[in-house]
């Protein structure tokens, strides 16, 4: 692939899908996005390429997912996220998650006081529901309990998120870690007693170097993936506006709405730039 590229061109190797989505608006006309389907993909893909000849014109852009092996950072070819995932580094490294939510909630508040205000107040709420997903989720993984169901509507098994939990959750507000169990329990069907481990582990999980219960900062690094949060806005959005939000309207929104000039202040953009000054090779679009 690399040996047929003209020669001004690029490839980036990610992880998924969603991610070559994400990354489109930032990235230089003549790059070429490859998702490798998975970590250990991507990562076996480099180990084959790294010295080859054709990994000049190549670089790989991974998920930190919180078990990201130490001999895997600081190399000049391979940046590994800030945050969860790529889709979280985008939306809270480049400013898009607080713009969009302003976006959608001036159609029902009109003082800009008020909608900042409000704003405020709705990211905080989404991103707690967020990263409490991922807690139960994590703590239902160290349980030896599965964390998928079967999507009654594509029949397909995937992971219990936010949009799956709006049914089963009792309000929108003063949500704790024990009703996003349950509801997320109720959802892949776990037995009173299984929620009651997932519980159980989850403070060993949340705990942080700073406080026993875990400090929002850490919170947002640790736990928020792009999925859950986006999920997650466009829930909360839809009960502070009262109009229905879905996922995948708040997601290309988020997408339009990424500040590019954070692109030169983000790591992982940062990283890029230094090995397009290496290389000579151009990977994202000229300074923002």
């Amino acid at each position: 692939m690399a040996r047929a590229l003209p020669a001004s061109h690029s490839i980036l190797i990610v992880e998924g899908h969603t991610d070559r989505r994400a990354l489109m608006h930032i990235l230089a006309p003549t790059v070429r996005i490859v998702p490798a389907h998975g970590k250990s993909v991507l990562l076996e893909a480099y180990d084959g390429l790294v010295g080859s000849g054709f990994d000049q014109k190549m670089f790989f852009l991974m998920d930190c997912d919180n078990d990201t092996p130490d001999n895997r950072k600081g190399m000049h070819d391979l940046a590994v996220t800030c945050h969860r995932d790529l889709e979280a580094d985008l939306l809270f490294s480049l400013d898009a998650f607080d713009r969009v939510a302003i976006d959608f909630l001036s159609a029902v508040h009109y003082e800009l006081s008020a909608i900042e205000s409000v704003a405020e107040r709705t990211l905080e709420r989404a991103l707690n529901l967020a990263a409490m997903c991922s807690v139960v989720r994590d703590a239902a993984r160290s349980c030896a309990l599965r964390v998928r169901f079967t999507d009654p509507h594509s029949g397909h098994r995937r992971v219990a998120r936010p949009d799956d939990l709006r049914a089963q959750l009792p309000s929108a507000t003063n949500l704790t870690l024990d009703l996003v169990a349950n509801a997320m329990g109720g959802v892949i069907g776990w037995t009173r007693d299984e929620v009651q481990g997932v519980l159980a582990a989850s403070p060993g999980i949340v705990s942080c170097p700073h406080t026993s219960e875990g400090c929002s900062a850490c919170r947002l690094l640790t736990f928020c993936n792009g999925h859950d949060a986006v999920q997650a806005l466009a829930y909360m959005l839809t009960t502070e506006t009262g109009i229905y939000v879905g996922a995948k309207e708040v997601e290309a929104q988020l997408r339009v709405g990424l500040d590019r000039r954070r692109v030169e202040h983000w790591p992982v953009g940062k990283r890029i730039r230094k090995w397009e000054s290496r290389t000579g090779v151009r990977l994202l679009r000229e300074r923002f």
